[in-house]
């Protein structure tokens, strides 16, 4: 009996251990993304389309090598929106449309934070 509860007890460990980690990654991962929108927004608001081309391509790419681990950690329609949210601002930027494009660069930054507050560790997010 007693290594039934040993074993349930280091399960119980581990599984916080797997969430924490997770959190953790979210957390660091979300901080990133949202630190590679500042230099593309500044661009957009300056109409340097060209350095705005270049830091949307490393925001994707910050993007796509967080998004395979989000995929098993958060939920699937908060990385809908944030793919809606990338595509939507990468044909804005062809366009060269400032006003949309800074309106889409927005809701971007909107559903990173908003994935940043479901996935933290507070009392409202566990009941």
């Amino acid at each position: 009996m007693k290594r039934q509860y040993v074993s349930l007890a280091l399960a119980v460990l581990l599984l916080a251990v797997c969430c924490f980690a997770a959190l953790h990654y979210v957390s660091r991962s979300t901080e990133q993304l949202l630190a590679m929108t500042q230099p593309l927004l500044q661009a957009v608001e300056n109409q340097d389309w060209p350095s705005a081309q270049t830091a949307y391509e490393d925001l994707e790419n910050g993007w796509q090598n967080c998004a395979k681990i989000w995929q098993m950690i958060i939920n699937h329609e908060d990385l809908r929106d944030i793919e809606v949210a990338l595509v939507d601002l990468k044909v804005m930027l062809a366009e060269q449309s400032r006003e949309q494009a800074i309106k889409e660069l927005t809701e971007l930054i909107f559903y990173l934070g908003h994935v940043l507050e479901n996935e933290s560790l507070r009392l409202q997010n566990i009941l």
